[in-house]
């Protein structure tokens, strides 16, 4: 993640709210611990803090430090977007409440989903569970604010990612002195969001009705991913070359290669707060 850090402005403010959620974590873990150890009646269990992370992710203390940085990434995504709505500031104001709350749901129990001390069968619940809750916020925006706005929303949820991606890009290109239109930017969007929707995927990290591949993190899950994403991302800059050429298509494919090992290194890190997978 230092790597990733050095990149650019922009993934170092990332990785500074990874890093302070780890660290957050790691405080939680040890508090959890002691109360385990004090608590225990058998060896065994003064030795599984890491088998209660779902009492950590309980906590009120890190149920905030969950929803500020949350509230933050909601704000950040979908704050022009929202402004294009012809709605009061209440209403925006709800709405951003109601994203921050759906994102919140996908955070808190994707992580139990990777909670290895689970049964199968629990694990299979909880993700029909958080799959059927997120599909009824979808359906509540539709109700409140009317299907245009609803599938706008839902339409930005979607391209979340490549949306991050650019900004990552941008950065990068501000640190060489470079800047690109932004008509090009517009381009590289559709290229990148037309291609992310259109491949076949077999475990999609980015699909939030789909948390099925959180119940199944393991190595052979995350070579898999990472394996799937440098096909996508080569297909990806195999078109950025119809829009970017010289030093900015090289920062380009640069950058998707330092996103690419930054997303499967912090699931991989997620996964062993979780208890790790086999």
């Amino acid at each position: 993640m230092a790597e990733y850090a050095a990149q650019t402005a922009q993934l170092e403010q990332v990785t500074a709210k990874l890093e302070s959620m780890e660290a957050t974590l790691t405080t939680l873990q040890k508090e959890n611990a002691a109360r385990l150890a004090k608590a225990a009646t058998t060896s065994e269990e003064k030795a599984s803090p890491m088998s209660n992370m779902a009492d950590v992710f309980n906590d009120p203390a890190m149920q905030g430090v969950i929803r500020q940085q949350i509230r933050g990434q909601v704000m950040s995504t979908f704050s022009d977007l929202l402004e294009t709505f012809d709605l009061t500031r209440p209403e925006i104001e709800d709405l951003e409440s109601m994203l921050t709350n759906k994102l919140m749901l996908a955070v808190t129990k994707g992580m139990k989903i990777m909670d290895k001390s689970l049964s199968t069968e629990e694990r299979k619940d909880l993700t029909e569970s958080m799959k059927e809750e997120l599909e009824q916020f979808d359906a509540t925006i539709g109700e409140t604010y009317g299907d245009e706005i609803a599938d706008k929303v839902k339409l930005y949820e979607e391209s979340t990612s490549e949306r991050q991606e650019l900004t990552a890009f941008k950065s990068s290109l501000n640190s060489k002195g470079l800047e690109i239109p932004f008509e090009t930017e517009e381009q590289l969007m559709a290229i990148m969001y037309e291609e992310h929707k259109n491949f076949d995927f077999t475990h999609n990290v980015n699909d939030t009705n789909d948390p099925s591949v959180l119940s199944n993190l393991n190595e052979d899950t995350f070579a898999s991913i990472e394996s799937e994403y440098a096909q996508l991302h080569e297909r990806i800059n195999a078109r950025a070359t119809e829009v970017l050429e010289g030093e900015t298509l090289e920062a380009f494919t640069a950058n998707q290669e330092t996103l690419r090992n930054l997303m499967v290194s912090s699931m991989k890190m997620g996964q062993q707060m979780m208890g790790g997978g086999k």
